[in-house]
Parts: C-alpha cells; sequence; structure tokens
C-alpha cells in the first residue's frame, strides 16, 4: 500500500487538505493527517481538524510522498518547522514525490528544492518562488516535485498524485465515480 505523509498546521486551507486526502484514500492510499501544531489543528476557516499523528511520532521513511496543502498562515508554520524541511530535502535526495497546493510551495522554496524545476502556485505567489519555469497550468509535474494552483484544482492534484504513485487505473476509476466529466462538461 502506498503512503502519503500530509502535513498540516493551524491556518491550513481545508478544502486543499482534505480534497486530496479524499482522493487518495479513495484510491486505496493510507494518506496520513500529520499536524505540526498539536492536536486538532483549526483550519484557515475555522474547522477543526483531527489529526492521524503529530509530526514527532511519523516515520517518516514508511512513506512515498509529502503533500503541502495551501492557507497561508499554516504554510508559513510549516515553512519554518525544521523536521518539515528535513523531510522535503531527504524525499527530493531520493526522488520521491513532494507535492504543494496555493502557498504550499513555498514550504518548497524554504526547502531548496524549487530551483531545477517547473512549477505553479496561487497567483501572486510566483515572485517568491525560485522556478525554473513558472506556469499557470492548474497541475504542473516536474520530475518528483508537482504543485497545483489553489482550491479549485485540490481534486485535480489528488488524482495526479494517484497517476504519478502508479495507481493511473484506480484515478480513472474513482474520476468516473466523483462525476469529474460531468463537471468538466458543464463547465465548459
Amino acid at each position: 500500500m502506498k503512503k502519503v505523509a500530509c502535513f498540516f498546521a493551524n491556518g491550513t486551507e481545508e478544502l486543499e487538505l482534505l480534497a486530496v486526502v479524499d482522493v487518495l484514500r479513495r484510491g486505496g492510499v493510507k494518506a496520513d493527517l500529520i499536524s505540526i501544531s498539536g492536536e486538532m489543528p483549526t483550519s484557515a476557516h475555522g474547522v477543526v481538524i483531527k489529526e492521524d499523528l503529530l509530526m514527532e511520532d511519523a516515520e517518516m521513511d514508511q512513506y512515498d510522498a509529502i503533500y503541502i496543502p495551501g492557507g497561508s498562515d499554516g504554510a508559513e508554520s510549516l515553512s519554518k518547522h525544521p523536521d518539515v524541511l528535513k523531510a522535503i530535502r531527504n524525499f527530493h535526495k531520493q526522488s520521491k514525490l513532494v507535492a504543494a497546493i496555493c502557498a504550499g510551495p513555498i514550504v518548497l522554496e524554504k526547502a531548496g528544492i524549487l530551483n531545477n524545476h517547473t512549477g505553479t502556485s496561487y497567483p501572486g505567489f510566483e515572485q517568491d518562488l525560485s522556478f525554473k519555469l513558472y506556469k499557470e497550468d492548474l497541475v504542473v509535474v516536474s520530475d518528483q516535485v508537482m504543485t497545483s494552483r489553489g482550491p479549485a484544482t485540490a481534486l485535480l492534484l489528488g488524482f495526479e498524485l494517484l497517476r504519478q504513485l502508479g495507481l493511473s487505473e484506480k484515478a480513472d476509476e474513482i474520476w468516473d465515480g466523483m462525476l469529474m466529466d460531468e463537471l468538466k462538461d458543464s463547465l465548459a
């Protein structure tokens, strides 16, 4: 079973965290909610989220990927946490997946892993990021680094994470079950 460490803190954007976790869990991935803010952090919009683990209890070598949601306050807290930064650097060094959305790429910037990658973020953060090339695509995959734009793109990032974890068939099945084509068609 694939495992993803989903870091979060007080001020995390709950939609970006939980939409991705939902897609991953539907795909059979063990997506652990790992808090750096103690028990039951409060999201950017006042939703209390029950963690699966505290950061100090997470055994990072057991994970296949790291996911960093946005929310400016949450991302700022994550970017100052030495264990989060160390885990990101180690995963990058080992060519393991690291994904971030919205303000989340500032955490990857602080970890120093963006220089040789193409990526995206929430509008307005691009000047603070050292991507080799910045794109406004909804989801960008650059080797083992994945980035996405914001709350509305969280489901898309979740599906792409499944694909990058080798679960493309499962991603397609869940896509159909969640009526994603109907949504796409209604927006066209």
